[in-house]
Parts: C-alpha cells; structure tokens; sequence
C-alpha cells in the first residue's frame, strides 16, 4: 500500500511471494508505478524507499514487505493459483 502525503491510498496489491522476496518487490514497485500511471510518482518512490531500502538492514522480508503492502499476506491468491479454491 502507498499513501500520499496526505494519507490517501494511491496503491494497493497483493501478491505470493514464493520465497522469492527480491522479485516480488520488484514487481510490486513496477505495479505500483504502473497503478498510478506514472513511473516517476513521488509517493510511490517515497513509500518504497521508505518501507523497504532504508530498513532492509532492520528488518526481516517480511515486516518490510507487510510494510510497504500495508497489510499481512493471506494464503488466498497461492490456493486460488493451485486450483484450490
């Protein structure tokens, strides 16, 4: 999740991992980018550099990753990509 300076909900995705954390978290950015239809929005860059660069020495994947999303992974999009739901 990206908010904007004034806490407005510019992004939003989620997306399985799969052990693969450096990855998604490119993707996501290129999503968020995307999103907003601008590759250079500042909130976006802001969030990312925010959430993940500048704490990646503080904090697990994980927390970053539930940071920049905003909220915890659910196991729905792995069942639903199985067939399982």
């Amino acid at each position: 999740m990206v908010l904007d300076e004034n806490g407005k909900i510019v992004y939003s995705d989620y997306r399985r991992h799969f052990a693969d954390i450096r990855e998604t978290l490119k993707g996501l950015l290129e999503d968020a980018f995307k999103e907003t239809g601008d590759i250079f929005n500042q909130d976006v860059a802001r969030a990312y550099r925010r959430e993940i660069l500048s704490r990646v020495n503080e904090f697990d994947a994980m927390t970053l990753y539930t940071n920049f999303r905003g909220s915890m992974p659910s196991t729905a999009p792995f069942l639903e990509d199985k067939g399982l739901e």
